[in-house]
């Protein structure tokens, strides 16, 4: 049972490969018994919602039990009548459970700084946008070539036009989110760092990239890393403070 647990929440917290993920939602469609357990976890879930650490994870696990031992009985029968007889249930317990994903992704993606940060890097970084004082060309190309997700000449490009003065913030903030965008977070923050630096800048964006990288990178330390920063982008009003202080509250 307490695998099953951990299964199911593995998917709701976005552990779990694509391929995973894939047998997983299969796993709903055709056998009712884990379509119910699913249910079960949801509804369970929602009662404690707001409470994911140790005393209420038992209490989850406790609720769990309890509730996966009434409804045994109701497992078993589903299991022992034959398909026919149970066609109405079977795809009443099948529609629920996908729906009831279907939110509870959302769910669950609201609450990971990890999945907050990537659903903002889908939304807002995959394509970079030419500044209005952009005049070189070779800016235009990198960001062309970063467009047409030719990293490798994109990076070239930035990488040759950090060290030039009037183009090197724009440039640097590009190699940030390119390395951002390919999951090199070591290297992004570094340059989201660098960016950081330029005090003459009518708006600066590097401390809040630094924090979206540092929450996508999810390693030990980093969500409170991230919150010291959005706290300092939110009471200087920095680039990103209005998302900041949606995010905040999650970290």
């Amino acid at each position: 049972m307490i695998d099953t647990i951990e299964y199911i929440e593995k998917y709701f917290r976005g552990n779990l490969s694509d391929e995973e993920k894939a047998q997983f939602e299969r796993k709903c469609e055709v056998d009712p018994a884990f379509a119910e357990e699913v249910g079960l976890y949801i509804s369970v879930r929602d009662n404690i919602r707001k409470g994911l650490h140790a005393e209420k994870k038992r209490q989850f696990d406790g609720m769990y039990k309890e509730r996966s031992s009434k409804n045994k009985g109701a497992t078993d029968l589903v299991k022992s009548r034959p398909f026919l007889k149970n066609i109405r249930t079977y795809i009443t317990l099948t529609a629920a459970c996908l729906l009831l994903l279907l939110g509870w992704m959302v769910f669950f993606t609201e609450s990971s700084p990890k999945q907050l940060a990537s659903t903002y890097i889908e939304n807002n970084l995959q394509m970079l946008s030419v500044p209005m004082d952009a005049s070189q060309d070779s800016l235009q190309l990198g960001i062309g070539a970063f467009n047409q997700q030719d990293y490798v000449s994109a990076e070239k490009i930035f990488r040759s036009l950090a060290n030039q003065d009037k183009l090197a913030p724009e440039a640097i903030k590009n190699l940030g989110i390119l390395y951002l965008v390919t999951d090199e977070y070591d290297k992004a923050i570094r340059e989201f760092e660098v960016l950081s630096e330029f005090t003459n800048l009518r708006a600066n964006p590097g401390a809040f990239y630094k924090a979206v990288t540092l929450m996508k990178r999810d390693e030990s330390g980093d969500a409170e890393k991230a919150k010291e920063i959005l706290e300092d982008v939110i009471n200087k009003n920095l680039p990103g403070s209005k998302e900041a202080a949606k995010w905040i509250n999650e970290l």
